[in-house]
């Protein structure tokens, strides 16, 4: 993931052109963020907690269908103030 990040003509053919931008975007505003309440602000973000076998794992909206999936490295879900550290761990298409 990092070296899709650090690559933007590697994310520009692997996702086109308006999908590499958004993901970028969303890249830049979490890196921004002091938390993760800044992150649920965001417009069109959908910051979500999923279940079952992603269970624990919090996921943002891109362009759809594609969503950026991270895990929180401290604080709790429950209080997103808290968290203040995250792992990307996949950028992944609809995954229902």
């Amino acid at each position: 993931m990092r070296t899709l990040a650090e690559n933007h003509s590697l994310l520009r053919r692997k996702f086109g052109d308006r999908q590499a931008r958004e993901i970028v975007k969303r890249l830049n505003e979490l890196q921004a963020a002091v938390n993760l309440e800044d992150i649920a602000m965001l417009p069109h973000a959908r910051l979500h907690l999923l279940i079952g076998v992603r269970k624990d794992t919090l996921s943002v909206d891109l362009c759809h269908p594609c969503r950026l999936l991270f895990l929180c490295l401290n604080g709790s879900t429950a209080d997103r103030r808290s968290v203040t550290e995250i792992e990307i761990v996949e950028l992944c298409l609809d995954y229902h």
